[in-house]
């Protein structure tokens, strides 16, 4: 045997050897003794040395087995997104006699984006997931909890980290906790976070409430550092609406912001009724916000929008340690959502009549003017923006006949923060109007890539610029 083979047998023994409950020394006297049976500083005669070696490698060989059979049972498979299996919606368990029992709000067909990361990754409500454009979603939801309610929230923030927040009831409410979960590997596995007091003023009480019950509660500035706010209140519902009771809500009563600093794993109380030393109610909670509620610019800076007063004018509030106070932050404009923020000094509002922009982190704002009727808004910086106008919504079409909708609504771009407006080709946008209409959703990955939800008829993609939209039929699949 050559001194090479000796040391390559030697480094695979000890390999083998340490994972083994023998002492350090014995090891060393095993690999020492089958490599010399014959020769220097003998610690053990040959046939100690071979049993001893026939013995270990045994031991070795079953562990390695069990190791690999544990490693695969642990990592869960990949999604295959182009599986034909039928997406169906999950039934929730019962909850008690008088309260709500439906499944998650978003969970839905045809996928409707939340946020796309690049051309071929991104999320739909549900939550599902995409990583070819939108041609396929799959469904990546965390498993129900007990209890469920139909509340629920969602928040993503990059291709692989997202968090969904459930809500369930018990015997004495309708909706008394609600419950995290967190992925950092694009739904694949998901970790769950202990329940969350929710606070109610009577057993009836509903949670998450708003006109279209499509509020953003969660905020998540990094992987770790996120903010979560619930607020109950009384359902309130016309018969005539046919709808579930607590899909229409009423007023805040009693609400609470919690914070995280592990990524949603732990929760703790920033503020009781945020807003309320101010005289200001958030905004979603009285029904006049429904997405967009809160956003934080920094760990310790944060927005929200609220009503305050006798005449509930839209208001933006600021926090400046990390959401335990809260006072009022003037605007030129009321806000119609919090802000969005590129870093910690450069951020924008959508307001009526135009936009708020600052570049020292919120201190001042200056109105950009808008002089044309714009419907989404979309920037990937301070500089560069898109937008999309509302056109003529007297004109009708349907989603098989969309010639009377061609060109009707128009397209802009922006590359000064703003403040001009350079309208582009509409020709290809050919989207029903009135029923779909505004998009629920303009998005751009960079300044060629963007998507487009207009509802119900699917979603388009653009590759130029925004000049040629197409039509993306993408497919829903279950798991």
């Amino acid at each position: 045997m050559t001194d090479l083979q000796r040391d390559r047998i030697a480094a695979a023994f000890e390999r083998e050897l340490a994972r083994s409950p023998l002492p350090q020394g014995l090891r060393a006297q095993a690999v020492h003794g089958a490599l010399h049976p014959d020769g220097a500083e003998p610690r053990l005669r040959q046939p100690q040395a071979m049993a001893l070696v026939a013995v270990l490698l045994a031991v070795a060989i079953v562990a390695t087995l069990l190791f690999v059979a544990h490693q695969r049972q642990a990592v869960p498979a990949q999604p295959d997104l182009h599986r034909s299996t039928p997406y169906t919606i999950p039934s929730p368990p019962p909850v008690a006699s008088g309260c709500s029992s439906l499944p998650r709000q978003w969970a839905s067909s045809p996928a409707h984006p939340a946020k796309m990361l690049s051309t071929t990754t991104g999320w739909a409500y549900g939550p599902m997931r995409t990583t070819d454009g939108g041609a396929h979603w799959f469904d990546v939801s965390p498993p129900s909890i007990s209890s469920r309610t139909v509340k629920n929230d969602e928040f993503f923030l990059d291709a692989t980290h997202a968090w969904v927040a459930e809500t369930a009831g018990s015997s004495k409410a309708c909706v008394d906790h609600a419950v995290t979960f967190k992925t950092a590997d694009g739904g694949v596995t998901w970790q769950q976070a202990a329940p969350i007091p929710v606070r109610f003023a009577v057993s009836t009480d509903v949670i998450w409430t708003g006109v279209a019950n499509h509020a953003s509660w969660f905020f998540f500035v990094d992987a770790q550092n996120g903010w979560l706010l619930l607020g109950s209140g009384p359902a309130r519902f016309a018969p005539s609406d046919g709808v579930d009771p607590s899909w229409n809500g009423a007023g805040w009563r009693v609400g609470d912001l919690y914070r995280t600093t592990d990524g949603g794993l732990h929760w703790t109380l920033a503020a009781a009724n945020p807003g309320s030393s101010a005289g200001c109610i958030p905004a979603p909670l009285n029904g006049r916000l429904h997405e967009s509620a809160m956003s934080f610019s920094s760990r310790t800076t944060g927005w929200m929008v609220a009503t305050c007063g006798s005449a509930n004018p839209l208001q933006l509030l600021v926090t400046h340690d990390g959401g335990i106070t809260w006072g009022k932050s003037a605007t030129p404009l009321a806000p119609n959502e919090a802000p969005l923020f590129f870093d910690q000094n450069h951020g924008l509002i959508f307001a009526d009549g135009g936009l708020l922009v600052t570049s020292d982190g919120g201190a001042s704002w200056t109105v950009r003017t808008v002089t044309r009727a714009f419907g989404p808004i979309d920037f990937i910086n301070p500089s560069q923006g898109w937008a999309i106008g509302t056109g003529d919504t007297s004109i009708q079409c349907s989603p098989n006949n969309l010639v009377p909708c061609s060109g009707n609504f128009r397209f802009y771009h922006t590359d000064d923060g703003g403040k001009t407006w350079v309208q582009g080709n509409t020709t290809s946008l050919e989207v029903p109007a009135t029923k779909w209409w505004p998009p629920s959703y303009l998005h751009f990955v960079d300044s060629r890539n963007g998507f487009l939800d207009p509802g119900d008829v699917g979603f388009f993609r653009t590759t130029d610029g925004g000049h040629i939209w197409t039509a993306v039929n993408g497919t829903v699949q279950g798991p």
